[in-house]
């Protein structure tokens, strides 16, 4: 029984050191294009600045995903803004599976947005839907 698993664990071993090559050298096969589309580089351009209106919400930012943006501990204001509002480079918080998340949009279609942190290489896996969003980042003008 003991030689069975080694035998298994020595062919996992193999075959996993032969996809992450062929990965490394840049072999074109299904497995390998769609983890590139994945952890392809994120070039995040931020949007314009917007100013908060008197309903303006405060969070406190948990992690460091969003580095150098912000770092664990700091409060931010956000404001209600509809789906149609957001642009690629917002800063957006909004709630999946009970977790609130705030991170950049870097892309956008007809229903829903995916988003990354700034200091993560890949995407967020699930995407964002319009009833998700809590809130867009905004700035307090001074008086």
């Amino acid at each position: 029984m003991g030689q069975d698993i080694r035998k298994l664990i020595i062919v996992v071993l193999l075959c996993t050191t032969m996809f992450l090559s062929g990965y490394i050298l840049g072999v074109d096969n299904q497995i390998g294009r769609a983890i590139k589309e994945i952890y392809k580089p994120i070039n995040f351009e931020m949007r314009d600045t917007y100013w908060c209106s008197n309903n303006a919400t405060l969070g406190k930012a948990i992690g460091m995903s969003m580095f150098p943006y912000s770092n664990t501990g700091i409060n931010y204001y956000m404001d209600l803004v509809s789906f149609k509002d957001i642009k690629i480079g917002d800063v957006i918080t909004y709630k999946i599976n009970n977790n609130t998340i705030r991170h950049a949009v870097i892309n956008k279609y007809d229903n829903r947005l995916y988003t990354a942190g700034f200091n993560n290489r890949a995407r967020d896996i699930n995407p964002v839907y319009a009833d998700q969003i809590v809130g867009r980042d905004c700035i307090f003008k001074k008086p």
